[in-house]
């Protein structure tokens, strides 16, 4: 998570993805057939509004990204 706007000063941060989070980024998946995206979205008090779709974003801080995106491309090659 970051702050808005954005200060370069202040580090993202950590924090539990919500069910309706989760609903959302599969929604737009479904909507644009994507596998493999990102979604920025802006939190406020009349909810979570998607203001951006990666088709393949960065996965800076995330661990298991890389070894997750490489198994998923792997498990649809066709040999």
């Amino acid at each position: 998570m970051k702050p808005w706007p954005r200060n370069p000063d202040v580090p993202a941060q950590s924090f539990d993805i919500s069910l309706e989070l989760i609903d959302l980024a599969i929604a737009v998946g479904v909507a644009t057939g994507l596998e493999i995206f990102g979604v920025d979205v802006l939190l406020g008090a009349q909810g979570p509004k998607i203001v951006d779709v990666n088709v393949f974003p960065g996965f800076g801080g995330i661990d298991e990204a890389y070894s997750a995106v490489v198994h998923h491309v792997l498990e649809r090659l066709v040999v």
